[in-house]
């Protein structure tokens, strides 16, 4: 029996591969093909073979009749009619095109759900026409397979890949499916092919089988254009074992490409990359490069899409920084859509981006367009502001402008993010006494209260207690405070890391200090709120005096020591966030002098003594002194 004439599941087997690609070598599953008591065709000559069948059935059959056929199939209104136009119709006459026509229409009556409630009962109980709709769909598969033309074998495989109830169907399905891989395997299918091929064969319950088809590829990959290389991108969701190899392919074709593709290419190739949780360095080279290049001439829906993109990695791309910075710079005047500037401010609050041009373009547009922007674009914009500690270049413009809006706006709001907007406002050394009523208020702590989640809830408490006491400390007119003091000898966890550095401090500090002073670590101040926040990392007191009996009115002789961690500065790690700078500032408002450690420098120090008591003492010596009250 010719190889050929056996069904593919007969002829097509499966083996691993170990495949070498530079210093990584890796077992990939493959397709191969089983001799079966005859001999195995040439694939080309199976093609030329066909290419024949179909040259002779298109030459029998005029293309305005053809056309008739086709026609005829969308005219049928029963599965029954299918059947019946088929049989009219002289078996020579029916081509691969004809056939997927039918096998359209006949499908069409298996996924329409009001015709199967309206005539199931009736054509399910009528045998002889289920084994003629049978006979009928698996003439038409072979027709389609025995055709050179890989569209339309894979049009018919889609039409049956979710097809799941009728088991001869799913017989059927099968075999198309392995014929798919045959062509694969024989490398019959152009790149675009290949990858359509993984979704259908992954719609058709073959997840194995679609990491073999990177046989298919790889021996293309330079024939990869700025529309296949899309495909192989779009790959990545369905394989899992040939998805490293994969990533390579597209590693090394970006590049040839990259020029040629879209805003919305970028954006995709992003969101698959999140989605499938894999970052190549060369592959986000490529698309930040591609931004900084391009980011003039897109459309603000592409960039948004592209920014959002890039908000979703793991860290921050220098390359994206200085593309939106050259925007903001340029478009600033020009930018329609508000939410492009809120996806932006996003970006930077995010990665902690405490960018000048970026800030204050952003500002100028804020002044300008604030009117046209929704509570949440409003809100997204201003925090940054805040939590990155940059005041505004043009102040009392941006404050009126703000203030206003806030004033319909902020009640649509989510309660956080009223404190957010809040705190951003407190950050920056201004005090929105205008807004007080609209928090402290029964309204506003019944909506607080309506929360479910209890952790959430403790997070948004907190915030309300930060507010109350920093305007409290700061603001003259401010009746407060209006909420409860924690209750004493309450616990509030420190992060471990500064805990471990304080304890090896101890041992230094001793010598670093005079004679007269001691010091305490981890100390929590009764007349502020019991969060990490207001935790003192170390306290240095007269020797004597312990900070627990000091009297209130005399704290200028004690300094706060506070080891600053990575996250406590913006992105260039120079600039404290706008909470620590608050911090600090309250912490001076009570009446002790600060000291900022550097917990990087320290930690990088703790080997060498001599450097590290130097570090100490210049830091020491630069302390801000208490504020006075």
């Amino acid at each position: 029996m010719d190889a050929f004439t056996a069904t593919c599941s007969e002829v097509l087997g499966e083996s691993d591969l170990l495949l070498e690609d530079g210093m990584v070598i890796q077992e990939l599953p493959v397709i191969v093909r089983k001799i079966t008591g005859g001999h195995l065709t040439d694939p080309q000559e199976k093609q030329k073979n066909q290419v024949s069948l179909s040259m002779n059935l298109v030459g029998t059959t005029q293309e305005r009749e053809m056309k008739e056929m086709i026609e005829g199939f969308d005219k049928c209104y029963t599965p029954k009619s299918v059947f019946t136009l088929l049989e009219l119709i002289p078996p020579s006459e029916v081509t691969p095109s004809v056939a997927l026509q039918a096998l359209k229409t006949i499908m069409k009556f298996e996924s329409d759900k009001e015709f199967k409630l309206r005539f199931g009962i009736y054509i399910n109980n009528k045998e002889s026409e289920l084994q003629r709709k049978q006979t009928a769909v698996s003439n038409l598969i072979d027709i389609i397979i025995k055709s050179e033309e890989n569209s339309q074998l894979l049009e018919a495989a889609e039409l049956l890949s979710d097809e799941f109830s009728n088991q001869s169907i799913l017989s059927l399905r099968q075999k198309l499916c392995n014929e798919v891989l045959a062509r694969v395997a024989d490398d019959r299918f152009n790149v675009t092919e290949v990858c359509i091929s993984a979704k259908i064969l992954l719609l058709s319950g073959n997840q194995f089988d679609v990491d073999k088809l990177w046989v298919g590829v790889i021996e293309k990959q330079n024939e990869i254009n700025e529309k296949s290389i899309m495909d192989v991108v779009r790959i990545l969701t369905h394989v899992n074992l040939s998805r490293p190899l994969f990533l390579k392919i597209l590693q090394r074709q970006l590049g040839r490409v990259l020029s040629r593709l879209s805003g919305e290419n970028i954006a995709e190739i992003l969101s698959i990359l999140i989605e499938i949780n894999e970052f190549p360095y060369t592959i986000l080279r490529y698309l930040s490069s591609w931004l900084r290049a391009n980011i003039l001439n897109m459309n603000e829906d592409d960039l948004a899409a592209v920014i959002d993109g890039f908000s979703d990695l793991p860290s921050v791309n220098e390359n994206v920084v200085r593309a939106i910075e050259k925007f903001m710079v340029e478009k600033k005047y020009e930018i329609r859509n508000p939410e492009l500037v809120a996806c932006i401010m996003d970006y930077c609050n995010k990665y902690k981006i405490r960018s000048p041009p970026i800030f204050n373009s952003c500002s100028e547009y804020f002044i300008e367009n604030a009117k046209y922007m929704t509570p949440i674009v409003l809100k997204s914009i201003f925090l940054p502001f805040g939590n990155l500690n940059f005041h505004p270049p043009n102040c009392e413009s941006f404050w009126r402008v703000l203030e206003e809006e806030l004033m319909d706006k902020l009640v649509h709001l989510y309660s956080e993010d009223v404190l957010d907007v809040m705190l951003s406002f407190v950050f920056l050394e201004k005090h929105p006494i205008k807004f007080i009523t609209k928090i402290f208020n029964p309204y506003f702590l019944d909506r607080l209260h309506a929360m479910k989640d209890p952790q959430h809830i403790y997070i948004v408490r907190t915030k309300l207690k930060l507010l109350d006491t920093a305007l409290t400390l700061e603001c003259s007119t401010y009746k407060g405070p209006l909420l409860l003091p924690d209750m004493p000898g309450g616990l509030v966890a420190q992060d471990p890391r500064i805990q471990r550095l304080s304890d090896s401090l101890m041992d230094i500090l001793p010598r670093v200090l005079d004679q007269d002073k001691s010091f305490i670590s981890s100390v929590v101040l009764k007349n502020l709120p019991l969060t990490e926040l207001y935790i003192v990392d170390i306290v240095i007191h007269p020797v004597g005096r312990s900070i627990l009996f000091h009297p209130e009115d005399s704290w200028n002789d004690l300094t706060a020591l506070l080891i600053h961690l990575p996250e406590h500065y913006d992105s260039s790690g120079k600039y404290l966030v706008g909470s620590q700078v608050m911090r600090k500032r309250h912490l001076r408002c009570i009446g002790l002098n600060v000291v900022d450690l550097n917990y990087s420098t320290v930690t990088s120090l703790l080997g060498d003594e001599a450097e590290l008591r130097a570090y100490l003492k210049s830091q020491l010596s630069t302390a801000e002194r208490a504020l006075p009250s």
